[in-house]
């Protein structure tokens, strides 16, 4: 029954559980046997595991190449930022050139002629509109009649007029004014002259005056910069393509030099994780190959290695790499940079594709090799699993079985006791009588 427990040589005179621990020990040999073979069957499974992921990291990198992104990177620097940066696009031109900033770009800023003595005085106004010159065309903004304080008028400016004049209250010391300035400098190429501005004002009365125009607060002005004999004319602290693919934001006036070269860090970068990712693969494989390693000699482990090396023949031609003792690559990166554009693209074109293939059909190979180790471990597991529950099974049925001939037995002897007493028993009453 189940619970039930045998307790060997109960009677001191037979030690029936070293001879069960003796059968089992010979009939789980198998079970030793397969568990040796499924410890190592997950060894294996482990290191191809590992070699798959570092094949899938390689393969990824390759995979996620963009080798025109890398090839068309150019970088701009200006030899003083504080006057002019640089932005470039792909399509810049590998170009040095000096630029001469005259001047920078100003909002234009108009106060009225008149003010009121109290921010709570009365203001009086009517048929008032807003002029804004852009350049091109004259936009104007109809504000209408009305009266309030200066800031109600601000306010109503600020609502019609708002997309291109910003209004405000101005305190010169003794009155408070109308002041207009420009919302956005880019939105007109006009400049600020003599009685000739930006804003303007038209109205049937006004009770704090017209603008100012002889004597604007600030005037506006654009971006006027020299590149040799060309000059350029631009309303904001930006120009863009002065040279295709080239932008200038202007900081301040004086002078700087403007280049533009190739970009190689993107190159360099990729290069620097290809080697990386392609040692993790050399190195998972050594670690699998060699002496007393799970795979020691295994010419399809040893063959990815082999295979792989077979691609790089261009890096090698290039300068760009070199052997180390072990099988992986050590990085030559000056050589990059004295590539022509033509070379560079053959190299990363040929790692991409012929290598990029090749992994890609390992590494599913590798899976298919992961999986099958999976079984297989599983499979010898499961039937190491139904043999141990068979040798507890054959454990209770031998402890029950000797328990009943240690019982026997001892009944025997109980018996042989009892007829010997009875026989000594015999003998001194057949003695007792003579």
């Amino acid at each position: 029954m189940a619970g039930e427990v045998y307790f060997s040589n109960l009677t001191g005179r037979w030690d029936w559980g070293s001879l069960v621990d003796q059968i089992l020990r010979m009939k789980s040999l198998p079970l030793q046997r397969m568990a040796q073979e499924s410890s190592l069957l997950a060894k294996k499974r482990e290191d191809l595991s590992n070699l798959a992921s570092a094949v899938r990291e390689l393969r990824d990198l390759l995979e996620g190449l963009n080798i025109d992104g890398l090839l068309r990177t150019k970088i701009g620097s200006s030899s003083d930022p504080s006057v002019v940066t640089v932005d470039v696009s792909a399509n810049a031109p590998e170009v040095t050139f000096n630029v001469n900033v005259q001047q920078t770009p100003q909002r234009e800023v108009l106060v009225s002629t008149g003010g009121v003595q109290s921010l709570q005085s009365t203001v009086n106004w009517s048929g008032l509109s807003v002029k804004y010159d852009t350049g091109s065309t004259v936009e104007s903004f109809y504000v209408g009649d009305g009266s309030g304080t200066l800031q109600d008028l601000v306010n109503i400016i600020n609502a019609k007029a708002g997309s291109r004049v910003t209004a405000s209250v101005l305190y010169d010391g003794n009155l408070y004014k109308l002041m207009l300035s420009e919302k956005d400098e880019g939105a007109s190429t006009k400049e600020t002259s003599v009685g000739n501005t930006v804003i303007s004002l038209n109205f049937t009365s006004l009770s704090v005056g017209d603008l100012d125009y002889n004597n604007p607060i600030q005037q506006a002005k654009n971006t006027r910069l020299q590149i040799g004999n060309l000059q350029i004319v631009s309303p904001t602290g930006v120009v863009r393509d002065v040279v295709q693919g080239i932008t200038l934001s202007v900081q301040k006036v004086g002078t700087a030099v403007i280049s533009v070269v190739r970009d190689r860090s993107g190159i360099e970068g990729f290069l620097r994780n290809f080697v990386e990712s392609y040692n993790k693969v050399v190195r998972q494989i050594n670690s699998m190959t060699g002496i007393r390693a799970t795979f020691q000699g295994d010419a399809s482990v040893t063959g990815i290695k082999r295979n792989l090396s077979s691609f790089l023949d261009t890096l090698f031609k290039g300068g760009i790499v070199y052997y180390t003792e072990d099988g992986t690559l050590s990085l030559q990166l000056d050589k990059v940079n004295t590539m022509q554009e033509t070379q560079l693209r053959d190299i990363l074109t040929s790692l991409k594709g012929s290598m990029g293939s090749f992994l890609h059909d390992i590494y599913t190979d590798l899976q298919r090799f992961v999986d099958d180790y999976r079984q297989r471990e599983e499979r010898i597991n499961s039937v190491a699993q139904e043999l141990q529950q068979q040798l507890q099974e054959e454990e209770k049925r031998l402890r029950l079985e000797f328990s009943k001939i240690e019982s026997l037995m001892a009944q025997m002897e109980e018996l042989r006791q009892r007829l010997n007493t009875f026989m000594v028993s015999l003998s001194d009453i057949q003695g007792g009588r003579r």
